[in-house]
């Protein structure tokens, strides 16, 4: 019987797959979206464009979907939700890290005034780092947006307690959704000759 060699054998690279893969993927990103090639995806980086700083800070809501283990392979993945409030940078910067678990995201682009934007990532081969630019487009009854839809996402989103959110998230949560409601309502109470005009950007 011959005998087995202590080497090991050489593995295959992955790289002659990711060189096939990384131009279809290039297909399936829309137009405000790239990625940067990798084996595995650990970020998602962009900026926030559109918004304006004097009526409120944007916001990006990171939901994470995270890989529950499950015992037997007959049984379908399941997924646990986390949420977070990203930091925005002065010029619009974001960066949200995608951890190994995490199957798949969800970010919401919000700022007042603006339509919110919506992005969806499944991790994929391939995708080292998406890069995501936001144009918050102007929205002319966003105060109908923010008491018929925003607000009541953004107080369930604190008072939820499977999105785990963090106490320092909650607050800047309800900080912003308190600032637009005075700011709201302040605007209803000034006459409109009185208003200052909202610049578009």
């Amino acid at each position: 019987m011959p005998r087995a060699s202590a080497c090991p054998r050489p593995r295959r690279s992955a790289w002659p797959l990711l060189i096939l893969v990384t131009p279809l993927l290039a297909s399936c990103f829309p137009p405000q979206a790239s990625f940067r090639a990798g084996f595995g995806t650990t970020e998602i980086v962009g900026t926030v464009e559109g918004a304006d700083p004097a009526m409120g800070v944007p916001l990006v809501i990171a939901y994470k979907y995270h890989h529950q283990f499950v015992a037997l392979d007959s049984e379908p993945a399941v997924t646990h939700p986390s949420a977070h409030v990203v930091v925005v940078g002065p010029s619009g910067e974001f960066r949200v890290s995608m951890p190994s678990d995490v199957t798949s995201m969800e970010l919401f682009f919000v700022a007042p005034e603006r339509l919110t934007d919506l992005f969806h990532f499944s991790r994929q081969l391939g995708v080292g780092t998406v890069v995501y630019r936001a144009g918050l487009k102007p929205m002319p009854n966003w105060r109908s947006h923010f008491y018929g839809y925003l607000e009541p996402e953004l107080e369930h989103l604190i008072v939820e307690p499977r999105y785990r959110l963090s106490a320092p998230d909650q607050a800047r949560l309800a900080e912003w959704i308190s600032g637009q409601q005075r700011r709201l309502e302040a605007a209803r109470a000034t006459p409109a000759a009185e208003r200052p005009a909202v610049p578009v950007r």
